[in-house]
């Protein structure tokens, strides 16, 4: 019996450590198995053959295809999940990462501005709107779409400092576009502080604020660190 002994300690060792290298393949030196774009598309169109309704699943669908690099198809199904469902607003900003067409940024744009007609005070949909303008290269809208909401107090304080610098942004960006377009014609360069003027919002001039308030205002170099409005 005594002979016997180690034998037994020793088996009592390598069944318990024997069962967890057969739980766990990489203590077996086989590494576990990440999925590839490739796999991860199939199982993305799989779930969008079994719930083609499902916006999720097509918005799941729209990413696999554009991390696998099909931006073209990528791009119509972020439009398709916007046609299910307007209200998804990462679609618009994951379609704009997607190389659309012009057709695709209007057919987005149009579908926003219907939405607005119900949620005129919704920050989401106002931000979704701006990219989209942006993309299209109308900066001054995007500017715009922003402001009003601005105007109408639609923005919560603790996203006030981002809106402000992306509306600075924007109106910097138009001013350079009709700076450009005024000295291609005149061959000067041109300096006008109020070559675009500041988007006034459509139904905001309750606020007692006037253009030329507006347009007095000074405001400090860099995005984002002063108020648009005095």
């Amino acid at each position: 019996m005594k002979g016997r002994a180690p034998k037994s300690y020793s088996l009592a060792l390598i069944v318990p450590l024997l069962a967890i290298a057969l739980a766990c393949p990489i203590a077996l030196g086989q590494a576990a198995h990440v999925p590839t774009a490739a796999e991860k598309l199939r199982v993305a169109e799989r779930e969008v053959e079994a719930s083609p309704r499902d916006p999720k699943k097509r918005f799941e669908l729209a990413d696999a295809l554009r991390l696998s690099g099909d931006l073209k198809k990528a791009s119509q199904e972020y439009l398709d999940v916007t046609s299910l469902e307007p209200a998804y607003y990462i679609a618009y900003h994951q379609l704009l990462r997607s190389k659309p067409t012009e057709d695709q940024l209007d057919e987005a744009s149009d579908r926003l501005k219907k939405l607005e007609e119900k949620r005129p005070k919704n920050l989401m949909l106002r931000v979704a709107y701006s990219e989209i303008l942006e993309k299209k290269g109308d900066y001054y809208t995007a500017a715009r779409a922003l402001v009003d909401l601005q105007y109408s107090h639609g923005i919560p304080p603790k996203y006030e400092m981002k809106i402000n610098s992306r509306i600075h942004y924007l109106l910097s960006k138009s001013k350079d576009v009709a700076s450009a377009k005024t000295a291609q014609h005149s061959q000067e360069p041109v300096e006008d502080p109020d070559a675009v003027p500041l988007p006034l919002p459509e139904s905001s001039f309750d606020t007692g604020l006037s253009a030329t308030k507006l347009k007095e205002t000074k405001v400090p170099e860099g995005y984002g660190h002063a108020r648009l409005l005095p």
